[in-house]
């Protein structure tokens, strides 16, 4: 399904891809990027050598007319976004096209310097099955495929053999869209759990929401088999070349009397310095009364990043200034931490890879609160690298809740919840679904939050609309999952946030500002969802 004809060489696995991966990638400290893709090949009822292949994958459908009869006509191609798969087939089912063939994979994708060298198809027409795509990065590897070749884990596939399986599918053709308006269910399921839109109608941003699975369980395997450890689990990973440089985002205000310690956490990563120098550290100075550029004389010892100052003439507010670090930044993927959060040795490893790995996605540490005058904490140790925190501690794990606990939802008793558990690591937290006062958006907690850039501009960054304490980040991550990002928790590292006052001046004022922002948060989700 979905063959690309202008790949070189293709071969068939014959044995399984862990075996293949390791013999394949052994010399080679390159990882994948994982993605899943569905194939429909619609045939017309009355006229079999009329086609439609649709090909939805990374939120866009391509659809190619295709006339069997005359291979030497040039298919008809376009692309369509990401909403809207029901009114398509709909118009495809009155034209003619109502039964076909589904095929669903999952990629991954390996690249060396920037080039597609090859991809991987797990459970295609033809089985497991590598494409190469590149000559020049094919002959680096031409001894390994030989190999493997005579080892019997692979065999090349001729492209005549892939014509012969794919007409011979013609038997197998499955009603896609019913007379009532209903899809193939595992049409369905693949666009509710890959975030293609179903209906054209437009929607809220609630209704958004509550039509799409927090479910990436398809991805765990592959991460396993990718790193040698669990996507959720609490083993790090070893292989620290595979780290890819991200850029790190800091709001600062007010923040002398912390950003030296977080600074330090940063170089103090347990990554090569060569690698650390192509990471960017972006400060945004919001208006602080000392300048963070003049606090930054006062580290003591060298910086290993590439560090960026922007200062602000007046105090803008956290979602502006995150904002404007974005635009900054020049790395694929960006992290968000704020000014009082301290980073344990191995926090960038393992936050860089899982987002190279899932592109689809907003990854979220724990955080462990602790006193600045902590001697764990100390500049030496900070320096020598910091140890993971105590995750058991953060809100996600255990909370207690009451009839006085502000949210979404209100509580009728006290009790305590363990939102990780209870959702299943947030997998079973889609779909709309509240546990307790919380919904999945409260999941994201921008004191440490990271995703590809180009997915923080999809869901239009942070909004400005919320002044002072709360709801900021409930609502950016509600922006996120209806622009179809899985929010997934980190188990491997977390954070520590050092201890201060409540920026707003008292606890009173805080929770003012959140009973207004609350209010705002939930006139905004129920308000028509605009996607571009």
């Amino acid at each position: 399904m979905s063959i690309n004809m202008k790949s070189r060489k293709i071969y068939k696995i014959r044995s399984s891809w862990s075996d293949v991966r390791n013999k394949l990638l052994s010399d080679y400290s390159i990882s994948a990027e994982a993605g899943r893709q569905i194939a429909i090949y619609l045939t017309h009822d009355k006229d079999v050598n009329k086609e439609v292949h649709l090909k939805i994958r990374d939120k866009k459908c391509s659809i190619k007319c295709v006339d069997i009869s005359n291979p030497k006509k040039t298919p008809i191609e376009f692309i369509v976004k990401h909403k809207g798969l029901k009114p398509l087939l709909k118009l495809l089912k009155e034209a003619g096209y109502q039964k076909g063939n589904i095929g669903e994979v999952v990629t991954l994708s390996y690249h060396l310097n920037k080039e597609l060298v090859f991809e991987v198809l797990l459970g295609s027409f033809l089985g497991d099955i590598i494409f190469v795509y590149n000559e020049a990065d094919e002959k680096s590897f031409s001894k390994l495929f030989f190999d493997l070749i005579s080892q019997g884990h692979i065999e090349k596939v001729d492209k005549e053999d892939i014509v012969t399986i794919t007409e011979s599918l013609s038997s197998k053709k499955t009603e896609i869209i019913n007379d009532l308006g209903v899809i193939n269910n595992r049409v369905n399921q693949f666009c509710l759990t890959t975030g293609f839109g179903i209906d054209g109608d437009k929607v809220t941003l609630r209704e958004e929401i509550e039509n799409f699975c927090n479910n990436y369980s398809s991805f765990e395997d592959l991460f396993q088999t990718e790193f040698g450890v669990e996507l959720l689990g609490n083993v790090g990973i070893i292989n620290t070349s595979l780290y890819k440089p991200i850029s790190i985002i800091i709001p600062c205000y007010q923040a002398e009397s912390t950003i030296l310690k977080t600074l330090a956490s940063i170089q103090s990563q347990n990554i090569s310095k060569e690698l650390l120098a192509k990471t960017e550290v972006v400060l945004i100075d919001d208006g602080s009364t000392i300048p963070v550029e003049s606090v930054l004389k006062q580290y003591p010892g060298k910086t290993y990043t590439q560090i960026k100052v922007v200062r602000l003439s007046n105090n803008c507010g956290r979602a502006t200034a995150r904002n404007i670090g974005a635009n900054i930044a020049k790395q694929k993927t960006v992290l968000f931490i704020d000014s009082d959060i301290l980073l344990p040795s191995n926090y960038l490893l393992e936050i860089s890879t899982r987002n190279n790995f899932i592109s689809t996605a907003i990854f979220v540490a724990l955080k462990q609160n602790i006193n600045i005058d902590d001697k764990k904490i100390s500049m030496e140790n900070i320096k020598a690298g910091l140890p993971v925190p105590n995750l058991s501690l953060d809100m996600r794990v255990t909370k207690k809740i009451g009839p006085d606990t502000p949210g979404i939802n209100n509580a009728n008793s006290e009790k305590y919840i363990e939102i990780l558990s209870e959702t299943d690591c947030f997998k079973q937290f889609g779909y709309g679904r509240k546990v307790g006062i919380f919904d999945l958006p409260a999941m994201v907690v921008s004191h440490n939050v990271s995703m590809r850039r180009k997915n923080f501009f999809r869901a239009g960054g942070f909004s400005d609309e919320f002044v002072g304490w709360g709801m900021e980040d409930s609502y950016f991550g509600a922006r996120s999952l209806a622009m179809r990002n899985f929010i997934i928790p980190v188990l491997s590292t977390g954070v520590y946030h050092i201890d201060h006052a409540p920026r707003s001046g008292s606890e009173e004022k805080k929770n003012k500002e959140l009973s207004i922002n609350l209010n705002k948060y939930i006139k905004l989700m129920n308000s028509p969802l605009e996607i571009d």
